[in-house]
């Protein structure tokens, strides 16, 4: 069943990434003009991958396969308990026979014998904890599958949040792009009125640092937003169909 899903995963995500390349004309990323979820797969595909990938989802299956084999142990349990003898002789054996009164003939033969019984030992104690202990099994399987589930149900919210977190950086970076470039318009034109006069030096100074500020906001950004992918990356445990050139202002 596993080996079917993970089939059907890469099936749609190889589909989803030929046709992102059909559509796809330019060689880079803009995160300040491209919209990042035009070449992030969707969400459930990233969930998908995401426990697939998540080690800690592998190892609550090895758990569950492992009360699931210690159930079965227990109901076979009970056979140990039960036996079967067998003896397998060949020899010569000598055979009395009488033909009434006191006469009696003897013979001599090499024969095939065998013989065979069975026999059951079931202690008391087993008999009595054998139901206890499948129900106790049973209890540990189902605690085992629940927290099988547990483990898929955070790795999805994990997922659900590092991927809004990731729209929220690029968000954020449009807003502080913008702001820086309206900063570096306004520079430009304080530097032609400080050249020619009309800008005094405490104007011109508050404005210079007005724009280093807005330059730095820009890169703090960039950078967060990078990370945010980086992680969603890891995450689902799988590269984006980004281009490798990532083009920033």
């Amino acid at each position: 069943m596993k080996s079917i899903r993970l089939l059907l995963l890469i099936a749609l995500f190889g589909q989803f990434n030929l046709n992102l390349l059909k559509a796809e004309e330019p060689t880079t990323f803009s995160p300040v003009e491209d919209e990042i979820t035009d070449f992030l797969p969707p969400l459930h595909l990233l969930m998908d991958s995401a426990i697939m990938n998540n080690p800690y989802v592998r190892f609550r299956d090895l758990q569950l396969l492992i009360e699931q084999c210690k159930m079965k142990g227990i109901k076979t349990e009970w056979t140990r308990y039960l036996g079967l003898q067998g003896e397998v002789r060949y020899g010569t054996y000598d055979s009395y026979l009488s033909s009434g009164g006191s006469s009696i003939s003897t013979t001599t033969n090499d024969e095939l014998r065998w013989n065979y019984s069975t026999f059951i030992n079931i202690p008391l104690e087993a008999f009595i904890n054998r139901k206890n202990q499948i129900r106790q099994s049973k209890l540990e399987l189902d605690q085992a599958k629940s927290m099988a589930d547990v483990q898929r149900e955070e790795i999805k919210q994990t997922v659900v949040r590092q991927y809004n977190e990731l729209l929220l950086k690029q968000k954020l970076l449009k807003i502080k792009s913008k702001h820086k470039e309206t900063a570096e318009i306004n520079m430009q034109m304080t530097e032609k009125g400080f050249s020619n006069g009309t800008v005094p030096v405490n104007e011109y100074a508050m404005i210079s640092e007005n724009t280093a500020r807005a330059e730095s906001e820009y890169v703090t950004a960039l950078v967060e937003f990078q990370t945010a992918y980086q992680l969603l990356e890891i995450i689902c445990g799988m590269k984006f169909n980004l281009p490798n050139t990532i083009q920033t202002k």
